[in-house]
């Protein structure tokens, strides 16, 4: 604006001083004019850059708000999924200990039935070594599905194991094989 102001100032200067016939006072505004024209357009220019560089970081700060609520969405999902996850984890944990107690009630059993004093079923020795060896294989398959599910929610975690609650940093879960006598 206040070179706008002094462009129009000056250009009244130059034509009083024509009117007035001092060519050399005209030469010299004119100079000055042509000098604060130029200004102007180059002010001009550098205000346009700006507007361009303004609407560039809105449209990119847009984007930017797009795709973090995108990424919010997609982490919230990922955490429901490893809750999920963290749940079936755990049954398969519980199945498999569950198993782990037949394995081992049966084979007390079958150690009693073998020891037994008197004459031996052998038709309920051989029923129970058959279902023992079918729950031996039910805990194996067990314990290999929450092994893998393990592996599956380590990989889709959010963070460290001790993130997780009621967990402890560093430890893991170890079954531990219960020896009969």
């Amino acid at each position: 604006m206040k070179s706008s102001q002094e462009i129009e100032r000056l250009t009244q200067k130059k034509m009083q001083a024509a009117a007035a016939g001092n060519a050399e006072e005209t030469r010299r505004l004119e100079s000055l004019l042509k000098e604060r024209e130029a200004e102007l357009e180059k002010r001009r220019r550098q205000v346009a850059q700006y507007e361009q560089s303004t609407e560039d970081y809105r449209a990119r700060l847009t984007r930017l708000e797009g795709e973090s609520a995108s990424l919010r969405q997609e982490l919230d999902a990922s955490r429901r999924q490893l809750g999920q996850s963290q749940k079936e984890l755990d049954d398969k944990k519980n199945a498999a200990a569950d198993a782990e107690r037949r394995v081992a009630a049966m084979q007390q059993e079958l150690a009693r039935q073998k020891g037994a004093p008197a004459t031996p079923d052998l038709g309920r020795i051989k029923g129970l070594e058959s279902e023992l060896e079918r729950t031996r294989a039910e805990y194996a398959r067990q314990t290999q599905e929450s092994h893998a599910w393990k592996r599956t929610s380590r990989g889709a975690g959010t963070g460290s194991p001790s993130s997780r609650p009621g967990r402890r940093p560093g430890r893991t879960w170890r079954w531990r094989r219960r020896r009969s006598s």
